[in-house]
């Protein structure tokens, strides 16, 4: 009987506190960021929305936490069960509703990076899987379904780290108020001075945003009686009083508070570095609009409004929902969404996340059994990671990736050596994170390709066919020429750096070894013909590029036709002007007349006009070099295509599919084989 009074109280004392004029505040902060991510020129600043919700997320957590410790109820089982119930259905409906829909509407490679993300998801560190692949305000962001998971992750590590830390302090009879303060001081101080240097990553860490939360954690002390069981400082005596307390200026707060918020969507755009100290008046509006109380007049009858509150009480499923559905149209449509259709997508959004409130959310929250639901859940929660990791590591192939084969890393399926680096080579690739030495067997190689990131191509095509035959080494160094002493960097910005001597001596030492080395029978050298700022690292000064490449590739190719190497020169592949997954048939396609396959030869012509008028010079020069142009081969007189045989040939606008790869190896072998015969 004792047990059903106190729950009865305790349900009445939740009530009493409840603050629907936050509810309404919610609505403030997910329409912003629906805006924004539909229309971001409407809203340039709509992504402050999540700023928003980080300061409410404070609040109401650290209310909670301070009232229980005082009352002396608390417990961690409770507070994460609660967590649980609050957040686990919408979000386990959506990531399996995303896992199932992906199915149909993924190649191969999109699903198994969303089997990633899923798992990422479930297990709420999405902001560091995001942080090793790209920025947030990125292009390819747009392709990701579920990006907007990286804020969940930052509040739940806030859930997870800031109980148990508050808990232990309030054991040890410590001032909260000062612990909240020293985090927050802290994390705003490595925000401010981190985001110039490291902007992605003080977009997406935990310690650069808990500020934002702390925020809200300083407001919910003020806002209630002193926690502290030793004695208060001055500044916590001085500044504790009830939220509720009516004063005559309170509305002044809420006035600026929102005024702060409207400012930072209108004024702020994805190009600012952010968060910085632009996040401080959106998290200062929100802070106002809260201390104002749910009595001053905005609270009141603006963010009181029932259709507002409504709207604030969705707002996390329609967090949940709103992106994927954007996302997935994208990848489908492949070009821009029409207006009209991002707003059918939004009106969508808006419906399935009511749907998910009434029928999901509040039934299981108000349920019998909690204990049953929270393990429920738990559970749900975990089946589905573990079919994202699946579906990551294991490759699930999904529906439409069985139609057309997307890419496939051909290294992750086939052993690789690239210890034999270290050995043969000491201290190999210690700087240069971009440089990829890996032998396709152990022992000394007899093939070697060396190159950029287009060699790694070529490498995965002839090992398909040459694997039983021969041992093939490959050297590839992201956007560098296969020839002595040339890099590419920032002349003014690397003029004193060991950047570009270290990209050019791991190509000069690949060269070095493959003609040094009596094992090594046939080199294959090829490029994207990256023009990026080429650095003679010999003569800095030198900035003609066609010079550069011309004088470097005459000393390469006078080295190795010395050395009495067998050579084969190839020249690339055409790069795409389109998205070659464009021509990927898929489900829920609006307009299939969208769909590229083909290039206008004339396009790619023009791409190479610079590099073949040196080529063209050079080559006639050095007769026993043998010549494979890809070209030739995905190209007739009229157009270049990302399609042969039903098979797409390109991973992206510049890189071959592994398809690809195999394609265009079957034509170099032969040659391959010839010249070795020709050596012996």
């Amino acid at each position: 009987m004792n047990r059903l009074a106190q729950a009865s109280e305790n349900k009445l004392h939740k009530h009493a506190n409840y603050r629907a004029d936050i509810d309404g505040l919610r609505a403030l902060a997910i329409i912003p960021v629906v805006i924004f991510h539909a229309f971001p020129n409407i809203l340039p600043g709509g992504f402050i929305g999540v700023d928003i919700f980080f300061v409410i997320s404070g609040f109401l957590i650290s209310t909670i936490i301070f009232r229980e410790l005082r009352q002396e109820n608390f417990s961690f089982l409770g507070f994460y069960a609660r967590r649980v119930r609050r957040l686990f259905p919408a979000l386990s409906l959506v990531l399996a509703s995303t896992l199932i829909f992906g199915w149909f509407a993924l190649d191969a490679d999109e699903y198994k990076m969303l089997g990633k993300h899923i798992a990422a998801g479930v297990g709420f560190v999405q902001n560091l899987i995001l942080w090793r692949e790209t920025g947030y305000f990125d292009i390819s962001s747009e392709l990701k379904p579920l990006l907007h998971l990286w804020s969940l992750a930052i509040e739940e590590q806030f859930y997870l780290l800031f109980p148990p830390l508050v808990w232990f302090a309030w054991r040890l009879r410590l001032n909260l108020l000062s612990l909240v303060l020293v985090i927050a001081i802290s994390s705003l101080a490595i925000n401010l001075f981190s985001v110039r240097s490291y902007p992605i990553e003080t977009f997406y860490f935990p310690h650069t945003r808990f500020w934002e939360l702390m925020a809200g954690a300083i407001l919910a002390y003020v806002a209630s009686k002193p926690l502290s069981i030793a004695q208060q400082t001055d500044i916590g005596e001085s500044l504790a009083s009830p939220i509720n307390e009516i004063t005559r200026n309170r509305w002044i707060f809420s006035c600026i508070g929102l005024m702060l918020i409207v400012i930072s969507t209108f004024v702020f755009d994805k190009n600012h570095h952010y968060p910085g100290w632009r996040a401080i008046l959106p998290v200062l509006g929100a802070v106002l609009i809260i201390y104002a109380g749910q009595n001053s007049w905005i609270n009141r009858y603006l963010l009181g409004n029932r259709l507002v509150i409504f709207i604030g009480l969705i707002s996390y499923p329609l967090y949940l929902w709103h992106w994927p559905l954007l996302s997935f149209a994208r990848i489908i449509e492949i070009e821009e969404l029409s207006a009209s259709l991002r707003i059918v997508l939004i009106g969508i959004s808006f419906i399935f996340a009511a749907l998910t409130y009434i029928l999901i959310e509040k039934p299981i929250r108000s349920a019998s059994f909690q204990k049953f639901w929270t393990i429920a859940l738990v559970i749900i929660m975990l089946c589905i990671g573990a079919i994202g990791m699946l579906a990551y590591e294991r490759e699930l192939t999904s529906k439409l990736g069985g139609k057309v084969q997307a890419v496939k890393e051909w290294e992750e399926r086939h052993p690789i050596y690239e210890n034999n680096c270290a050995k043969l080579f000491p201290k190999w690739n210690d700087k240069n994170d971009s440089f990829k030495c890996a032998f396709l067997d152990q022992g000394k190689p007899e093939i070697s390709v060396i190159g950029d990131s287009h060699a790694r191509r070529i490498f995965i095509g002839i090992s398909h066919f040459l694997s039983e035959e021969f041992n093939i080494a490959l050297f590839a160094n992201g956007c560098s020429m296969p020839f002595y002493d040339t890099s590419v960097g920032i002349l003014k910005k690397y003029r004193t750096s060991e950047y570009p001597y270290t990209r050019a001596n791991e190509i000069n030492r690949a060269l070095d070894f493959s003609i040094n080395d009596p094992s090594v029978k046939l080199l294959v050298l090829t490029t994207a013909a990256c023009w990026n700022n080429i650095v003679d690292i010999k003569n800095l000064d030198e900035k003609d590029p066609t010079r550069i490449v011309e004088s470097k590739m005459r000393l390469t190719f006078d080295r190795l036709t010395q050395s009495g190497k067998q050579v084969i020169f190839v020249l690339d592949n055409p790069i795409l002007d389109f998205d070659p997954k464009s021509c990927v048939s898929r489900p829920f396609r609006i307009n299939s007349s969208k769909a590229i396959c083909k290039m206008k030869r004339e396009t790619f012509e023009k791409q190479r006009v610079q590099y073949f008028q040196i080529v063209n010079r050079v080559l006639p020069d050095y007769p026993k070099i043998k010549v494979f142009d890809v070209s030739s081969k995905l190209c007739d007189a009229e157009y270049c295509y990302s399609v042969i045989d039903n098979l797409l040939m390109y991973h992206d606008s510049s890189h071959l599919s592994d398809d690809g790869s195999k394609y265009i190896g079957q034509f170099i072998v032969p040659l391959i084989k010839e010249s070795i015969i020709e050596n012996k």
